[in-house]
């Protein structure tokens, strides 16, 4: 997702982008490369010398031609929905952007002022080591929580969205206090 082609309100402005850790999509891909080879060691164990003779019939090749193209596009949405998955932070509002299928998108916004409480987790040895974890958003009326799983650096993400929540918070402050009506003015 582009930020051209998301719409921001004029005095809006980009602060912070979050993605997906590189491990949560190298973890899918060697998934992929297992199921890609595994019917070559499946080939060698029913054919012997598969490997030294390669007699294998033209059905079978073009069976594992059509087998690597599934995986391909297999590999290609897995890649697409990892690339595509984004939390966009800007002065006004968080923006998650949410990769479902191959042509199904969601894109929620949360405005700041909304934000109740943040709670990541990180569980797991490797998760420790590579500062993934998942980030929860809680918002006021408690029925919608923005949750972005295996997310890098959540210490980072959940300091910035404070931050911003906290900046945001203190304009609303100030807009409330110099718009309230002084005692003199109340009926």
């Amino acid at each position: 997702m582009t930020m051209e082609s998301l719409k921001l309100d004029p005095a809006e402005e980009k602060t912070a982008q979050f993605r997906k850790h590189w491990w949560t999509l190298a973890i899918e891909i060697g998934f992929i490369i297992l199921l890609a080879i595994a019917p070559l060691f499946l080939l060698g164990f029913f054919y012997s010398n598969f490997i030294l003779t390669l007699k294998m019939g033209l059905l079978t090749i073009m069976l594992y031609i059509i087998w690597l193209s599934a995986i391909w596009i297999l590999g290609f949405i897995i890649w697409m929905n990892y690339y595509l998955d984004v939390w966009i932070l800007t002065n006004k509002r968080l923006i998650d952007v949410n990769q479902k299928k191959l042509f199904h998108r969601d894109i929620a916004t949360l405005r700041l002022e909304n934000i109740q409480d943040i709670k990541i987790e990180i569980s797991g040895i490797i998760n420790t080591f590579l500062k993934i974890g998942n980030i929860h958003v809680q918002t006021a009326a408690g029925s919608n929580e923005f949750t972005m799983y295996g997310i890098k650096n959540p210490e980072i993400a959940k300091e910035a969205i404070n931050r911003a929540h906290q900046e945001e918070m203190e304009k609303a402050k100030i807009v409330r206090f110099e718009t309230s009506p002084t005692p003199s003015e109340l009926p």
